[in-house]
């Protein structure tokens, strides 16, 4: 965060101060009372089934040197007393006022702006474009998932005044979110990665997720790029959306950036050809499934934007550090190879990661333990069977699946194919995990993955 008086941080978020020395600096923010820093100016956010006013008093004990605050009762003043006079400003809606602050920050800054949305992909191609332009560039990311209208402010707000560019990751759950998000960010290039069907159950259908994730490309100046995926049906559509200069990705020999020659190592990681407007570039990747190639033409194509030599483009990539629970590959003293892919699923990455433990070179078996899916609405029966069908032609020998949509997964796997025996349904993960515990052998490839909300991790610990 630039740091800032405590009068001017006021009049940024609309906010009166009614505590503590109007000419103190305020140098960071925490909504977390039990990781503040020293010096951390709290931010009570309010939810559902939470009030972070509970915890002014944890916060300002941990350190802190002032708070936000939508109360000013009896309560809070005790705490302000307490603390000799801390900070204290005085705010109408907290998340706002979180917002207003990373937005000034944001517009302080000549840094451009990079801004990431789409079905699938999303965090991959965040993590890609910021190995990249991390090796020449001071950057500020979204960490793991800070793609909303918390996480993404917060993220801004991690920025000092040597900060040179911004790779934002924006999600959605309904529309108007990513303009929302857009309003905080200002954006100079945006990406979509894709139209797809998560979040179908909440918004209806891939027409109403076109809108909505077009929310981010429609915001962008004239002089800035679109980054858009050429093999995707809805691009078009989103074409018509943007004044900015658009820029293309995909495996079509029409797109801008133009992948051919993919091949899969071993263990599944991809290499292949670039064909770009300056050039080909040869890339190999770190990261395993040939669904990584795509998000790879993705960053390459931002990079493009950037004028980013060829060489950082492919060492960026070939250095890339994975993220926990997306892809890990994790190999046991018994040879049992573990393919953490925990943190989220939809339909078209559950098929991605299907085909990437396909490819796998494994001596054992090809074990999928698969979990529901969720907000895919009416469809959510057909696309968890059109999933377990997929395994079963794709090579899987075991199909484990888990939870009350997942059923569905048993009924495809036995109509591609897959023999009875060989397909486990389980209600809970305890049953799981305590099956392969007795089955896996030495040499097996192990495949888990599910939607957040399953808590598939807890499988891979135990296994």
């Amino acid at each position: 965060m630039i740091p800032q008086k405590a009068l001017d941080i006021a009049k940024i978020v609309s906010g009166v101060l009614i505590s503590g020395d109007q000419k103190e600096l305020l140098t960071s923010v925490s909504i977390d009372s039990r990781s503040i820093n020293k010096g951390d100016v709290f931010i009570p956010i309010v939810g559902d089934k939470f009030d972070g006013h509970d915890y002014i008093d944890d916060a300002m004990s941990n350190g802190a040197a002032g708070f936000f605050t939508e109360i000013w009762d009896e309560k809070i003043k005790r705490i302000a007393a307490n603390y000799d006079g801390p900070v204290a400003i005085k705010i109408d809606d907290s998340i706002k006022a979180l917002q207003y602050l990373a937005s000034n920050n944001i517009s302080k800054l000549s840094s451009k702006v990079v801004g990431i949305t789409g079905s699938t992909g999303k965090t991959s191609t965040k993590n890609m474009i910021s190995s990249i332009l991390g090796r020449s560039r001071k950057i500020v990311s979204t960490p793991m998932n800070f793609n909303n209208e918390i996480g993404l402010p917060l993220s801004i707000l991690g920025c000092d005044s040597e900060t040179e560019l911004f790779v934002l990751e924006m999600g959605m759950r309904g529309s108007g979110q990513i303009e929302e998000l857009v309003n905080i960010a200002g954006p100079d290039i945006g990406l979509i990665t894709n139209i797809g069907d998560s979040h179908v159950g909440v918004l209806g259908s891939q027409e109403d997720i076109a809108k909505a994730k077009s929310e981010l490309i429609k915001a962008l100046p004239i002089e800035g790029f679109a980054v858009l995926n050429a093999d995707d049906p809805w691009t078009p559509v989103l074409i018509d959306g943007t004044e900015a200069k658009v820029i293309t990705f995909g495996r079509v020999p029409a797109a801008d950036y133009c992948a051919t020659n993919i091949h899969l190592d071993n263990e599944a990681r991809p290499n292949f050809l670039v064909h770009t407007p300056v050039g080909k570039i040869s890339i190999q990747l770190s990261v395993p499934g040939q669904h990584a190639v795509q998000n790879a033409l993705a960053a390459i194509a931002v990079a493009g934007c950037f004028g980013i030599e060829t060489e950082e483009i492919e060492k960026g990539l070939r250095e890339m550090p994975i993220d926990l629970m997306r892809m890990n590959i994790a190999a046991k003293s018994n040879g049992v190879i573990v393919i953490n892919d925990t943190y989220n699923a939809n339909p078209t990455s559950m098929e991605a990661a299907l085909k990437t433990a396909a490819a796998f070179n494994s001596k054992g078996k090809r074990i999928a333990v698969l979990g529901d899916m969720a907000e895919l609405g009416e469809g959510s029966g057909e696309a968890h069977y059109e999933v377990g069908r997929k395994a079963a032609t794709l090579g899987i020998d075991i199909l484990v699946t888990v939870g009350d949509a997942a059923r569905n997964m048993k009924r495809g796997a036995i109509d591609g194919g897959l023999s009875k025996k060989d397909i486990h349904y389980y209600l809970d993960k305890e049953e799981a995990i305590k099956f392969l515990r007795e089955n896996l052998e030495a040499d097996d490839l192990v495949l888990v993955k599910a939607s957040r909300c399953m808590e598939f991790e807890q499988i891979v610990k135990n296994i």
